[in-house]
């Protein structure tokens, strides 16, 4: 499986890829959206679609912009691949190992404002990760997509931790995470967060 692959790297900073089966994720927002972040160029490295001095680059400029205060979501994908032929591409490759299922109708369903209100934390582990929370309405329940597939492998267990701490939830949540197609992306980004684009 992808997310047990090394690269050899030059920089410290980069050079440890491990993942939730090995290590603690981070607490806060910016370090769980780095997670993310290095195991997707490790993933389209190790595929070819990334150089991977390039993609040292653009990782290294990544991290400076999800450790400064953010105006709008963010999403390691888009910011390596801003091109939508290719963002499509990365998302497919993404996921022949993550294997989620793909809902080309996300965009049709209502954000979860009262959601996003009572948990500000999650809110914003959100937007810095490019994840949506499409719904959670029961209390059983809660499904999350993202462009980026390698963001299920991060974002379900500190998504747990999260609820459990600012909702004091006794009850683990039944998790899904579905990748959202490329197209409708940036409306989606929008409309569950219609505040970071002026709205």
């Amino acid at each position: 499986m992808a997310n047990t692959m090394r690269l050899r790297l030059s920089d410290p900073e980069i050079r440890d890829l491990s993942t939730v089966n090995g290590s603690a994720l981070s607490a806060d927002a910016a370090g769980l959206a780095w997670e993310i972040a290095r195991s997707t160029v490790a993933q389209l490295v190790a595929a070819g679609l990334l150089d991977q001095d390039e993609a040292m680059e653009n990782l290294k400029s990544y991290r400076e912009r999800i450790n400064r205060p953010i105006a709008s979501p963010e999403c390691a994908l888009t910011h390596l691949l801003p091109d939508e032929e290719n963002l499509r591409v990365a998302a497919r490759i993404l996921n022949e190992s993550a294997v989620l299922q793909t809902w080309e109708f996300a965009h049709r369903i209502s954000p979860p404002e009262a959601f996003y209100r009572t948990n500000p934390e999650i809110t914003e582990g959100c937007k810095r990760c490019g994840v949506v929370v499409l719904d959670a309405s029961t209390p059983a329940t809660i499904t999350t997509g993202s462009l980026n597939p390698a963001a299920a492998e991060f974002f379900p267990a500190w998504l747990e931790t999260e609820l459990a701490r600012e909702n004091a939830e006794s009850r683990r949540r039944f998790s899904s995470h579905v990748v959202i197609p490329a197209r409708h992306w940036n409306s989606i980004l929008r409309a569950h967060f219609p505040s970071s684009y002026g709205i």
